[in-house]
């Protein structure tokens, strides 16, 4: 993966420059995912009736979400064509004239990114007109399986290629050159070329699993500045879809959170509506049927039970595979995306018909339905990120949301240092020995917070804050001769001198610059 990184980078690295100062960005190359995000605005379209069908050009293949949840992106290989299709104005708003099939795409807040595999060459569109952003040439034995980014995001975009090692990388959406976040290590999943790969909105946290696989696993993947972190499970089933800020991850055996622990008691979520671009998620009731449930996920209490678009029983869904043996039926054309879809912002439950070739749509405001029957008032949106590192910058955010409107948020159990604002913004800088004595070590601590709303009413949120080692990013070192090349080990060991140690009584604690996960012992144990 290094020698492919240092040939892009010295394609783009001239370029990159020139295009910021131009620009006046404030960030470094590679660091377009560290740039505020300006979303289209989302607003909710009139159906008459309720529901509606909306015939597409033709027959879809794949689809790239992008512009917060405005724009989906559908590929229509009948007519060669990329088509934007706006849930705001309900219609095809744009179409891109492609000249083969052998290319993937991504898209993002205002981008979308496609790699043709066939020139070796990634461009960037902007969203929705599709003016040509940006173009670069990929090395010639870079073979692109698929590329990734987050719907509201500026990336980055991570790039998954047939390559038997390093597998993965990340492209930053400004230079389509590397990015910054550097990948620390060899992931659990190091195939991309046989896995499935999803994004939260924010493109903070990919979910990724084996395909044609059982078990299918789940490696979740965040981005933390310009590090990366990961947690794998294996016995789990199912394409892995975060939640809009990576909070939760979905998949046919259930929601896990950040740890990758399961939160819920359902035991199938085939035909659901992910909350990928919303706060609830709505589960079929029975199992596989219309209506549905909407839920907090995590949580079991039916806050709503509404009806949705499309047919009663769910269709056969791509690319699963139970533990009882459950396969797809290969007579049936379905996509490799899911076909249910509730935009929150558009107030809009959407269907992608079992024909590809049209959506059903039905309209659906849950924050107002909730404001009616009185069964919420406070609900978290966004969870705070639960790993901290001593020594390190903490910073994450809070959402809280009312019914009623406006929340403020008040740290109530803070450790000092730690500050948050009324919107929710959370910053700590963590002392090196923060929670170590001599004969304890603090792996945990709990933040209480103070929610209230214009109304008087009030509530206390609590979350766990764990402390973790911070991931090591490995460099590859130049390997000197020393002596006859390959016999090093002839050589005769040199040792230290090895003496008792000293100290007071029959035991000693000795207290440690920082907290460690491995060791290894040297110098013949010294």
């Amino acid at each position: 993966m290094n020698v492919t990184l240092l040939r892009v980078s010295l394609l783009i690295a001239c370029f990159a420059i020139i295009c910021c100062e131009a620009a006046g960005q404030t960030t470094r190359p590679g660091e377009a995912h560290l740039t505020p995000v300006k979303l289209p605005e989302i607003t909710a379209p009139k159906l008459s009736p309720d529901q509606v069908n909306i015939k597409l050009p033709g027959t879809c293949r794949d689809l790239a979400i992008g512009g917060g949840g405005r724009y989906f992106v559908f590929h229509v290989p009948d007519r060669q064509q990329l088509i934007v299709f706006d849930v705001c104005q309900l219609e095809v708003v744009k179409t891109l004239k492609m000249n083969t099939g052998n290319f993937c795409y991504t898209a993002g807040a205002d981008k979308l990114v496609i790699v043709h595999r066939e020139q070796n060459r990634i461009q960037s569109y902007h969203l929705p007109d599709l003016k040509e952003v940006q173009s670069q040439a990929l090395p010639a034995d870079l073979r692109v399986v698929h590329i990734t980014m987050g719907a509201a995001s500026n990336g980055p975009i991570l790039l998954g290629s047939d390559q038997a090692q390093g597998a993965w990388q990340f492209l930053d959406l400004e230079t389509l050159g590397p990015s910054s976040v550097q990948i620390s290590s060899e992931w659990e999943l190091n195939h991309a070329d046989r896995c499935d790969v999803e994004a939260s909105a924010d493109g903070r946290v990919f979910g990724i699993c084996k395909k044609f696989a059982s078990p299918s696993g789940l490696l979740r993947v965040a981005i933390k500045g310009d590090t990366v972190e990961t947690r794998y499970l294996e016995k789990t089933w199912g394409r892995g879809f975060p939640d809009q800020y990576g909070t939760n991850l979905f998949n046919l055996s259930g929601i896990y959170n950040q740890q990758l622990e399961k939160i819920d008691r359902f035991n199938n979520l085939i035909g659901g509506y992910m909350p990928t671009f919303s706060d609830f998620y709505l589960y079929p009731l029975g199992g596989r049927g219309n209506p549905y449930s909407v839920i907090l996920p995590g949580t079991d209490t039916p806050l709503l039970t509404v009806p949705g678009p499309g047919p009663e029983i769910s269709p056969v869904i791509q690319h699963i595979m139970l533990p009882n043996g459950y396969r797809p039926d290969p007579d049936v054309k379905t996509p490799g995306f899911p076909r249910r879809y509730y935009i929150e912002a558009a107030q809009l439950m959407m269907f992608i018909t079992e024909s590809n070739d049209s959506i059903d749509l039905r309209s659906l405001n849950i924050a107002e339905r909730l404001k009616q029957n009185g069964r919420l008032h406070f609900y978290v949106s966004r969870a705070p990120d639960e790993d901290a590192y001593r020594g390190e910058l903490y910073e994450s955010e809070i959402k809280v949301k009312s019914v009623q409107g406006e929340v403020k948020i008040q740290l109530i159990r803070p450790p000092d240092g730690l500050t948050v604002t009324p919107e929710g913004k959370i910053r700590w800088q963590i002392p090196e020995d923060f929670g170590i004595d001599e004969s304890h070590m603090t792996d945990h601590i709990e933040l209480g917070f103070r929610i209230s709303d214009s109304n008087g009413r009030e509530s206390v949120v609590d979350f766990k804050l764990k402390f973790r080692e911070k991931p090591v990013l490995f460099e590859s070192l130049p390997l000197t001769a020393a002596g006859k090349a390959g016999e090093t080990h002839l050589r005769p060991a040199i040792l230290p001198e090895l003496n008792a140690s000293a100290f007071r009584g029959d035991h000693a604690v000795i207290k440690l610059p920082r907290p460690f996960s491995h060791v290894i012992s040297g110098g013949g144990g010294r």
